[in-house]
């Protein structure tokens, strides 16, 4: 329980880091939500620390064929409200989920919102857990480029 505890914080600390101001079109989650979520999730599909920091920092997972790990993303998306359990997305709640991520952090980056909106349309992968990694990829990935071009 204690790695399942320093792997939460250090993934809110690095969510935090790298996903920035969003407005929420009204929609409001908090860091304790998400903070549940997590830990929820971690306790059913475990994501090491290892693969958590391939996803955020080169925007793909260690392994791209890990199952459950893709299952993690997808069950933190659901247990939001980002995503429901046939896998549709709602942005604003995505985009609310995301700024939780951060909260309190000062770490807020303009233009999520239309990074949000750019990957959320057309998901069309037929497996959910695909799907709600597929969008974690997006955003991150996306992210990582614009980072990278302010340099």
């Amino acid at each position: 329980m204690a790695l399942a505890a320093r792997v939460f914080s250090a993934t809110l600390m690095l969510t935090a880091v790298l996903f920035g101001d969003i407005s929420t079109a009204g929609e409001v989650f908090t860091m304790s939500q998400l903070k549940a979520a997590v830990n929820e999730c971690n306790d059913t599909y475990f994501l090491s620390q290892k693969n958590w920091d391939t996803v955020f920092t080169t925007g793909s997972l260690e392994d791209e064929n890990d199952l459950v790990a893709k299952c993690f993303f997808e069950c933190v998306l659901e247990k939001t409200g980002a995503m429901d359990e046939k896998g549709n997305i709602n942005s604003d709640i995505t985009k609310a989920v995301f700024l939780a991520s951060h909260e309190g952090t000062g770490t807020a980056v303009q233009g999520h919102d239309d990074l949000i909106d750019m990957c959320v349309p057309g998901r069309d992968e037929t497996d959910i857990c695909e799907r709600g990694y597929a969008l974690v990829k997006c955003v991150t990935v996306e992210e990582l480029s614009r980072r990278q071009a302010r340099k």
